[in-house]
């Protein structure tokens, strides 16, 4: 039992950048918000995107808050964000060290999840897309 089987199937969603933030850390750089339906009782939405830019590329950080409206609490390991590029680069989101022992979300409530990723410089803010990739444990 591999890895190919856990991930046999996968949900995605994508959600559009647009427009540049300062280095300030002042939001000039807007997500089209869209809500992302995770289950039918929990989404998600990205908000609060900042990029900074660095000697070496650029950091971005955002936020991620999650509803679940459902009876029972949300494991959070089912789910993963991905930051991509219109051309398919792909970046590492890692949740910050204050949220990294955040594993679910309880029954009828929301958490903001902050998180950050590390951007080389050729990629332009416009380009980012965020994905989100939901594992089947159970399929064949």
């Amino acid at each position: 039992m591999g890895l190919k089987k856990t991930v046999a199937r996968s949900a995605l969603a994508v959600v559009a950048a647009a427009a540049l933030l300062t280095t300030s850390g002042v939001p000039a750089f807007a997500v089209t918000p869209k809500i992302i339906q995770l289950n039918k009782s929990s989404q998600l939405f990205i908000r609060n995107v900042y990029m900074l830019n660095q000697t070496k590329g650029k950091v971005m950080a955002f936020t991620a808050t999650v509803t679940n409206n459902g009876s029972s609490e949300l494991d959070l390991s089912d789910y993963m964000i991905r930051v991509k590029t219109k051309t398919g680069k792909t970046f590492k989101a890692v949740l910050t060290e204050s949220d990294s022992k955040i594993s679910s979300i309880p029954a009828q409530t929301s958490q903001n999840l902050n998180y950050y990723a590390l951007i080389d410089q050729q990629t332009k803010t416009e380009d980012i897309l965020f994905e989100i990739v939901m594992w089947d444990f159970g399929a064949p």
